[in-house]
């Protein structure tokens, strides 16, 4: 037999209900995600004018319409080939997001999605004066910025990759549409403007004694199919 609802009973059903949607809501709003197009944010480069010793900038780019960010940097030093002294590059690219107030003050979890393709080759040379090296790195940094006190909330690293060559070894390295997170917990402050900012990091180094040796480092992150693209920065 079917049970009757009682008029008390259909008011505390209602009321559960209104409650369930009210917390559904009240979670939704309180995230706050931003993806491509980042046209409202900042893109943010640095380090591609400076090039030390025998240091070679292909392309070096952050487009805020899709995220993108291309850096294709190579190094060599030696007396063999064009005789250089020891040289170095670091690139920096990413984006800031617009500034942002919380829906509350409390814990929040900051994400921050990457994919990336890229290929890295290093070589190296061994002679009577000993062998030279060359080294590369690429790695992701994620940041919280309180722009009402002007100061970093939190930073985050993580490290995608990192190589040395030595002892006349030739190294190929490569990972092809790779996904990265870099997830953190930081309490906001209802009352303050925050911006998220993340940013991709490619460097290389390459020395050589004297004697006839030569050595270089190559990290493309920028041509062809490689490549960073950020997919999304969040405050949940």
């Amino acid at each position: 037999m079917p049970v009757r609802a009682t008029p008390g009973r259909a008011r505390y059903l209602l009321i559960l209900c209104l409650a369930a949607v009210l917390l559904v809501v009240a979670g939704t709003a309180s995230a706050i995600v931003f993806k491509p197009p980042f046209t409202k944010g900042t893109a943010l480069t640095s380090g591609g004018n400076k090039r030390h010793g025998c240091a070679q900038l292909t392309v070096f780019s952050a487009n805020l319409t899709n995220g993108e960010v291309r850096a294709d940097s190579y190094v060599h030093a030696g007396n063999i080939i064009n005789p250089c002294l020891p040289s170095y590059i670091n690139l920096t690219g990413g984006f800031a997001s617009p500034k942002f107030a919380p829906t509350y003050s409390g814990t929040h979890k900051i994400s921050f999605e990457w994919t990336l393709s890229w290929n890295a080759w290093l070589n190296s040379t061994c002679g009577h004066s000993g062998c030279s090296d060359s080294s590369a790195a690429i790695d992701l940094q994620a940041l919280l910025i309180d722009e009402t006190n002007r100061t970093t909330v939190k930073v985050a690293n993580l490290l995608v990759f990192s190589a040395t060559s030595g002892n006349g070894s030739h190294l190929s390295f490569g990972q092809s549409a790779t996904n990265f997170t870099i997830v953190f917990s930081a309490y906001l402050n209802g009352s303050h403007a925050y911006e998220l900012r993340t940013v991709l990091k490619e460097g290389e180094y390459a020395a050589a004694p004297a004697g006839g040796l030569y050595c270089s480092a190559r990290v493309n992150a920028g041509t062809g199919a490689d490549g960073g693209w950020l997919v999304s920065m969040s405050s949940k």
